[in-house]
């Protein structure tokens, strides 16, 4: 027996899930890499190479972190073939 209100609705169901992973853990990665880009720029502007190493290496962190995100988002079970 189909029932395609419900499968609808489960679809409709990962895409909020999606929706709010986004907006919780992808903006705060984002967030993220914007303070330590801008951290970058800063020690460069000091001429403090120790502080820019250091901002640098948690730059790159931040940067793969949230490539890392994107990925598992891009891996999010398809609402169509759900149906």
């Amino acid at each position: 027996m189909e029932r395609p209100i419900f499968d609808a609705a489960a679809a409709l169901g990962q895409v909020y899930d999606l929706e709010d992973r986004v907006r919780g853990e992808g903006l705060r990665l984002f967030g993220d890499c914007c303070l330590w880009a801008y951290m970058v720029h800063f020690t460069e502007w000091r001429k403090d190479p120790e502080s820019e190493r250091v901002a640098r290496e948690t730059l790159a962190n931040c940067e793969g972190r949230f490539h890392g995100f994107l990925a598992s988002c891009q891996k999010a079970p398809d609402p169509d073939s759900a149906a």
